[in-house]
Formats: structure tokens, C-alpha cells, sequence
């Protein structure tokens, strides 16, 4: 009797889970049509920054902008051990944002900054892959941001 109890509240259990119209809130599909992309500095960070903006810009959107994206990579020594050996960098992205909105014409400059450390490795080949893991990881972080911004300025 218990058996048949547990499995009936399971499968009522699945069947109310499978139904629950669950819908993402912060869709940015139709958020932005881009017309050009204009790129200076850091090419590698720029391209990525573009790559991943460029999926929320849509066709049918009525929003037409255009961007203009600066991005600077600062890497600095951040530990030095008692014998003078380098342990730890920090790498400072600063990507500046010009936004032109093409229907009202209106322009605003937007900065986005973030700061990322790592460890130097037991060979050089483990610390390059280090510094391209954690620039990897501050470029999605602030496109994140930029996507928010973006979703906040426009909605």
C-alpha cells in the first residue's frame, strides 16, 4: 500500500513539475539591432565583447544603434615572494562603450572595469594558460554587465 502511495505521489509529483510554464524574465531577443560595431584597441577582447553582444541584436527590433568599443588590458605584478620571483598578476580590463542610438541620435559613453588575478604557474605554459582563463573570465563578466546595461537602458 505504501509503495503504491509513493509511487502515485511521484508520478503526480513529475506531471506537476513537467507543466509549470516556467518562461526566462530577462529575455534580451529583441532588445537591439546593431548597425556597425566599431572596434580600437585589445583586438582579442574586442572581438569577443562583439561576438557576444551581437546575439541580442535582432532583425525586428526598433532600436538601431551603433557601438564604438575601446578595451584596454593593464597587466600588472601583484605578489613578489621573499627571493623577488613574481607569485601573483593582476590583469585590469577597462573597456569604454560609446553607444549612438540611430533613432534619436542621442550618445552616451559608458565604462566598464574589472579587475582579475592569478597565480604564476610551475612553468610558463601553465601561466599563459592562467592569464587567458582569467581574461577569458573578466571579458564575460563584463559583458554580462554591458548585456544588463543594456536591457536596463532600454526597456
Amino acid at each position: 500500500m505504501i509503495k503504491i502511495i509513493k509511487k502515485s505521489l511521484i508520478i503526480s509529483l513529475f506531471f506537476l513539475l513537467l507543466s509549470c510554464g516556467f518562461k526566462k524574465l530577462n529575455d534580451n531577443r529583441e532588445l537591439i539591432l546593431i548597425e556597425n560595431f566599431y572596434i580600437t584597441g585589445d583586438k582579442r577582447i574586442g572581438f569577443d565583447i562583439k561576438n557576444q553582444i551581437l546575439l541580442i541584436s535582432n532583425n525586428n527590433s526598433e532600436n538601431k544603434v551603433r557601438f564604438s568599443l575601446d578595451s584596454k588590458k593593464i597587466k600588472t605584478s601583484k605578489n613578489k615572494s621573499t627571493s623577488g620571483k613574481i607569485t601573483r598578476y593582476n590583469i585590469a580590463l577597462n573597456i569604454i562603450l560609446q553607444i549612438e542610438d540611430l533613432n534619436t541620435n542621442d550618445k552616451f559613453i559608458r565604462n566598464f572595469n574589472y579587475n582579475v588575478d592569478y597565480k604564476v604557474g610551475k612553468n610558463h605554459s601553465e601561466t599563459i594558460d592562467a592569464q587567458k582563463k582569467a581574461t577569458q573570465n573578466a571579458t564575460d563578466i563584463i559583458v554580462e554587465e554591458i548585456i544588463r546595461f543594456l536591457s536596463l537602458y532600454y526597456r
